[in-house]
Parts: C-alpha cells; sequence; structure tokens
C-alpha cells in the first residue's frame, strides 16, 4: 500500500487530501471520499468525536486493489479558509 499526501486547486483554494494506492502499478478502481456535514476532517474525524472511519476504509481498500482519495473541506484540517 502507498500512502500520499497531497494538495490540489479548489478555484483559488488550495486543499489538502490523502491518496492511498494498491501497492502495485495500476489501473485501479477509485473512490472518492466526501465527508458529511459539519466540522469533520478527511477521515470523518470531529475535535470531540475521532471515527477515523474513511483512514480505516481506505486502507482496506487499498489491501484489496481499490485505490481511494480523501481530502480536508475548507477550513478544515491543513486547510485554510472556510
Amino acid at each position: 500500500m502507498q500512502e500520499h499526501e497531497i494538495r490540489f486547486k479548489s478555484n483559488e483554494i488550495e486543499l489538502a487530501g490523502t491518496l492511498v494506492l494498491p501497492g502495485y502499478n495500476g489501473p485501479f478502481p477509485t473512490i472518492l471520499f466526501i465527508t458529511g456535514s459539519g466540522q469533520i476532517d478527511q477521515n470523518e474525524n470531529h475535535e470531540k468525536f475521532r471515527l477515523n472511519a474513511f483512514d480505516d476504509i481506505s486502507h482496506y481498500l487499498a489491501e484489496n486493489g481499490v485505490a481511494s482519495l480523501r481530502y480536508d473541506k475548507r477550513g478544515i484540517g491543513q486547510n485554510d479558509s472556510d
């Protein structure tokens, strides 16, 4: 499994995310994780409640041949703005 911290542009804002790949050459089917509402990060964690669901699921998927991308919303985690 390979895990890469990435950054990409959303209009004028740069967002941080994590790309997880199986440990061999692709192509791979890929899943994009989009978090729910509220102040939660790319792993579905809140400052008062740590679920870490998307991290666990992305590792499981990579072990089974599926790549994934998850990212923090604006104003969450490593991202500025709101």
